[in-house]
């Protein structure tokens, strides 16, 4: 089978989001996470966390014979198929990173028993998401308590981690375990020389995010690894250490692999370029994946030398997320990259924007007069009166940026107030506005004008969108502004001066968000839903609102 290790990267965002050490998880997630764990019928010391771990770990000879079994699905005696599904059943949730991706077999027998089979565990309570949580919440309290022998433990399960965020919380956890009494911890500096990749990668990765300067020369040379999914894994890691070395290397797999693995190569190149990208994309077939790497390339011989490597912390994760405001039921849900609830607060006052916070907090714009910053069970800790707040924006000095139809403001964590900008444009108000790391300020008003303006409010240019809805824009990380066009059907990105550089119709678009991943996350009012849509238009995720009534005012991803 087909590792979900060269399927799927989209842990490697954790990988860049900060240099050194993990952070520690919060008091109140470790409480939960004991409670995930207790639920699960497991214990939460030390020893206790590994042989749970254990318990959910496939040796070898397990892994070859569901291999084996998966093929007799498609048996041509009735007999086999029979026992091939009893004894895979029989293997309970480990099995599951085996059957997923035989839903979709060619064998139209394979892809129907293999379906059953998960039906089957999740009629049981053995293909739950609780089964993903307890060993994510392992993950997490392994990484807190440290005890002996976790990262030998951890590094053997990682190979079955089929869903991306339980792999993103092992990695993690290694991160956190990646040195013992100042040094490299042994377990990861041998599986540096792993025979299997995703062990390889898994360490490296670790390894260089953590910092160990003792083995940072064997990191490196995974930079030559002969598997590409490990040179892109330790490259990102090594790139968030802010390590040039490692960008020809990840410039050269933008040929080699899919986009949905190399995403983070484009956004961690767009960051370093700024306005001097290539107007290029990763594009669906190999001739466009060879263009785009050939146009980075030119980018980095005539630029490179002079490119500054962003911050860890200003490179994006994506774990699959949604979140979603629905403006009218006062509501804030994250869904996960199935689509199933993860959490919902309710009870808002006309929310229009959110933002999920470091910690488990949640911002949200309450149009009705305030912001207010809440638990994910809705408690609130922070609230600030802001008449007719309809966007907010947590800044990376800890203020909070709000926009409202005729202010632009600013608050401190004391909650005192900074007037940044008033909005005496006749007959027009604001409806959207972002700030930018650089202090300016992009705003659009109801006639669609983009106006980009400094920190002390004085316009550096401007140009026409056509006329737009409230939560009408993101600012991208290259510069570019992305634009939904509710009474248009259109979704558009301009560079800075304001020039198309790329278009898609799509009906009643309220919001528009870019993904890390390079896909367009789209709130419609008609029919009410969320989609995800590729580059050429395509949409690959999709969730309907629980009636035509519950139309998502705003969307982004995480």
């Amino acid at each position: 089978m087909r590792h979900r290790f060269a399927a799927s990267l989209l842990f490697l965002g954790l990988v860049l989001s900060g240099g050194g050490f993990a952070r520690a998880a919060e008091p109140d997630r470790l409480a939960d996470d004991e409670q995930t764990l207790r639920a699960a019928g497991a214990g939460t010391d030390g020893p206790a966390l590994l042989d749970f771990v254990r318990k959910n770990t496939l040796t070898e000879a397990d892994r070859r014979r569901i291999v084996l079994l998966v093929r007799q699905l498609g048996d041509d005696d009735f007999d086999v198929r029979e026992k091939a599904s009893t004894d895979l059943a029989a293997f309970g949730p480990r099995a599951v990173a085996f059957l997923r991706p035989a839903t979709e077999d060619r064998d139209p027998e394979v892809a129907r028993r293999a379906a059953n089979c998960l039906l089957h565990l999740e009629r049981g309570g053995m293909n739950t998401p609780a089964s993903g949580r307890a060993l994510a919440a392992a993950a997490r309290l392994i990484a807190a308590r440290k005890p002996a022998g976790a990262a030998e433990v951890l590094l053997d399960y990682v190979p079955q981690s089929d869903e991306e965020t339980l792999f993103e919380e092992m990695q993690t956890a290694l991160v956190a375990l990646a040195v013992r009494d100042g040094k490299a911890e042994p377990a990861l500096a041998a599986a540096l020389r792993a025979e299997a990749p995703v062990r390889r990668g898994a360490a490296g990765a670790a390894l260089a995010r953590a910092g160990v300067a003792d083995h940072r020369d064997a990191v490196r040379k995974l930079l030559k690894d002969p598997e590409p999914a490990v040179r892109l894994r330790v490259g990102l890691a090594l790139a968030g250490a802010r390590e040039k070395d490692a960008v020809p290397v990840l410039i050269e797999l933008l040929g080699r692999l899919p986009p949905d693995q190399v995403w983070p190569v484009v956004d961690l190149l767009e960051r370093m370029a700024g306005e001097k990208a290539p107007a290029v994309s990763l594009g669906t077939d190999a001739e466009a994946r060879g263009k785009c790497r050939d146009a980075w390339a030119a980018w980095w011989r005539d630029h490179g030398a002079a490119a500054e490597m962003p911050a860890a912390e200003a490179l994006r994760t994506f774990r699959g997320h949604r979140l979603i405001v629905i403006c009218d039921y006062g509501t804030v849900s994250e869904l996960d990259r199935d689509g199933k609830l993860c959490w919902q607060i309710g009870g808002l006052q006309s929310a229009m924007d959110a933002q999920v916070l470091p910690g488990g907090r949640i911002l949200a714009a309450e149009y009705s007069g305030r912001v207010t910053e809440r638990t994910l069970k809705g408690e609130i800790v922070w609230v600030q009166g802001v008449t007719s707040a309809m966007q907010c924006q947590r800044l990376a000095n800890g203020n909070t940026f709000v926009v409202t139809p005729y202010r632009l403001v600013e608050f401190d964590p004391a909650g005192k107030e900074k007037l940044l900008y008033s909005h005496n444009r006749l007959n027009t108000a604001l409806v959207a506005a972002r700030k930018q790391r650089n202090g300016n300020i992009i705003t659009v008003d109801s006639d669609g004008l983009c106006r980009t303006m400094d920190a002390g409010g004085k316009e550096l240019s401007s140009f026409p969108t056509g006329k737009v809805s409230n939560s009408c824009l993101d600012v991208l990380p290259n510069g570019h502004i992305l634009i939904a066009k509710f009474f248009d059907g259109k979704v558009t990105e301009y560079d800075a001066r304001g020039t198309v550089v790329w278009q898609i119709d799509f009906p009643s678009p309220f919001s528009a968000h870019r993904l890390p991943n390079g896909n367009t996350l789209v709130a419609c009012h008609e029919p009410a839903r969320v989609v995800e849509l590729d580059r050429a238009g395509k949409i690959v995720w999709e969730h309907r609102t629980e009636s035509a009534n519950h139309r998502p005012w705003f969307a982004s991803g995480r």
